[in-house]
């Protein structure tokens, strides 16, 4: 029996409709319109495995016999439109207060966005490609190797950003969750980003399709 919820082949879906209606290549579609907007120019969806120096070195469990290898090289284009991006901390930053505030969409349109559908998580929620957890809103993600998150929490104008190298769970969470977590316990103690644990193999929810969604390779000092 299936669920209702998140999923990147809805992502690469969209991707593909973007580019029929444009005319034009998705990264150049969103090199355009997104990223030139809402200037983030160290950014990009690259085409194959283009990967500018300086940047982080990622590594990864999950390989063919479980063992810890470097993904730095690895080809991210096989996420595409469901979130394999190329980016830096900088730009990262400007993307969570965007992705928050819907500074890139009408009013109605991040109305719409913010009407988060209800989870089996207290004080959690999502909407079309944005999470809210204890009032930061946001998104995650990962490709093999690394895992980012950006929230912003607008009753402080507070912008969280963690992006990490590698992938690979720690006690059945991902790293970049035990970061904010941490992190927000200190800085907004009223507004704990705080997500359960789950055995591997057992995640559901909206976090569950995490691995390919929203993910984003480092760019900056090594």
């Amino acid at each position: 029996m299936g669920c209702r919820g998140p999923r990147n082949t809805n992502a690469i879906l969209l991707g593909l409709v973007v580019e029929r209606a444009s005319g034009r290549p998705l990264a150049e579609y969103i090199e355009r319109n997104v990223l030139e907007s809402a200037g983030m120019n160290h950014t990009f969806l690259p085409r194959g495995t283009e990967f500018p120096a300086p940047h982080a070195h990622g590594s990864t469990d999950r390989t063919a016999n479980g063992r810890t290898e470097e993904a730095t090289d690895w080809n991210p284009s096989w996420a595409w439109a469901a979130g394999g991006m190329v980016c830096d901390q900088h730009d990262m930053r400007i993307r969570a207060r965007v992705l928050a505030t819907g500074t890139l969409v009408t009013p109605a349109t991040q109305v719409e966005r913010l009407k988060m559908s209800p989870s089996n998580l207290p004080s959690t929620g999502y909407g079309p490609g944005i999470f809210d957890v204890e009032g930061w809103i946001g998104h995650n993600g990962s490709l093999p190797g690394y895992e980012s998150l950006v929230i912003h929490l607008p009753e402080s104008e507070a912008t969280l950003v963690v992006l990490l190298d590698t992938d690979t769970d720690y006690q059945g969470s991902e790293p970049s969750l035990l970061f904010v977590e941490a992190i927000t316990r200190v800085v907004t103690p009223q507004h704990i980003h705080t997500l359960p644990a789950q055995p591997a193999g057992r995640r559901t929810g909206w976090w569950a399709g995490r691995r390919s969604g929203c993910s984003v390779r480092q760019l900056g000092d090594q």
